[in-house]
């Protein structure tokens, strides 16, 4: 190993201004760094007072976000914690979806005697029975909220929910049968062929759906054949396939209300036709109240709920919507003997 030594008398030999000293590499990129930021810091333009509002808006919705979360975490903790003091509910609409299901549930939650769920389409029994009866309740009010309205009212209350997917799950209707003996159901029923289409454009508007209606139909049993079938044998599955791209399948209607009044009584299920709903709503709203044992109620506001606009199947295809008409002849027919009741579509 050699050492250099310096004498005493040996003068150091420094290097002329023009030559650049020795410099690692890390400090010549630090360097570089810091020349090109104060040149950025230069050359940037002072914000404005709306820039700077606009950060500490993008800032504050970031902490709400967060906040948010937390919050509804601690919320549905202590909701799960006090869901033995919590009721079930007393009415569910149940299907069909792209029915005008959402719009009727939201005219009920406006009656006064009627408590809201902290969620809509809960899915239960559809694709979380597994989490069990405790997890249900969590979404429902308490015996103590529920007794001090109905004293507050001199009236009885009512809670209920809305998921339209249970009149389609092939398990659905046991598993309501077995939890709740006495609940009362809903269902709304629309011409097969336009609710084909407006499911068709939610899911489109949903990006859920790149092709067009008609290669989308073509395209449907390949994408939903054992769908069914699997989720009657998985009972924890959830086929996203079949609840967005079922648009034929989901609107065979008799196949389903046979499968639901195997497990529950005819006269605890009310059966609506959409049409009548969309065109004389006051009149079809007060025939549910008096399903549900509800006083009269006037609506203040009507208005359709969920739907998009678009241009109907008929005026978009005539011939499409003709071929889709026939193929829903054999269907509506079954339906029609099995209710005694001709919907006209």
């Amino acid at each position: 190993m050699t050492t250099c030594v310096h004498s005493r008398n040996s003068r150091s030999r420094l290097p002329p201004k023009h030559v650049a000293q020795p410099s690692s590499k890390g400090a010549i990129q630090r360097s570089r760094q810091t020349t090109g930021s104060q040149m950025q810091t230069i050359n940037t333009p002072p914000k404005t007072a709306k820039m700077v509002a606009t950060d500490d808006w993008k800032r504050a919705d970031r902490y709400g976000k967060l906040a948010h979360y937390y919050h509804q975490r601690a919320l549905r903790r202590w909701r799960q914690a006090t869901a033995r003091f919590r009721v079930l509910p007393h009415f569910i609409v149940a299907g069909a979806p792209k029915c005008g299901t959402t719009a009727l549930y939201y005219y009920l939650l406006s009656h006064p005697q009627v408590a809201a769920p902290s969620r809509n389409e809960i899915g239960f029994f559809s694709d979380k029975f597994q989490y069990g009866p405790d997890w249900y309740r969590s979404y429902f009010p308490t015996k103590l909220m529920m007794s001090w309205r109905a004293r507050y009212s001199g009236k009885k209350v009512i809670t209920g929910e809305h998921t339209p997917f249970y009149m389609m799950h092939p398990l659905a209707a046991q598993r309501m049968a077995d939890t709740l003996p006495d609940v009362r159901l809903i269902i709304l029923l629309r011409d097969p062929v336009e609710r084909a289409y407006s499911h068709y454009q939610h899911e489109f508007r949903c990006s859920h759906e790149s092709l067009c209606f008609r290669d989308a139909i073509a395209m449907e049993p390949q994408r939903t054949t054992q769908e069914v079938d699997r989720m009657r044998l998985e009972p924890e599955y959830h086929s996203p396939e079949y609840i967005r791209h079922a648009y034929l399948d989901q609107g065979k209607y008799c196949t389903k209300l046979e499968r639901l009044f195997k497990y529950i009584d005819r006269n605890r299920v009310f059966i609506i036709k959409s049409e009548d709903l969309f065109e004389r709503t006051q009149d079809v709203f007060k025939k549910v109240l008096d399903f549900l044992y509800l006083d009269s109620f006037e609506l203040k506001k009507i208005e359709r709920v969920n739907s998009g606009e678009y241009i109907p199947l008929h005026a978009v295809d005539p011939s499409f919507d003709s071929e889709l008409r026939e193929y829903f002849v054999p269907s509506n027919r079954s339906l029609y003997s099995f209710l005694g009741v001709d919907f006209e579509w």
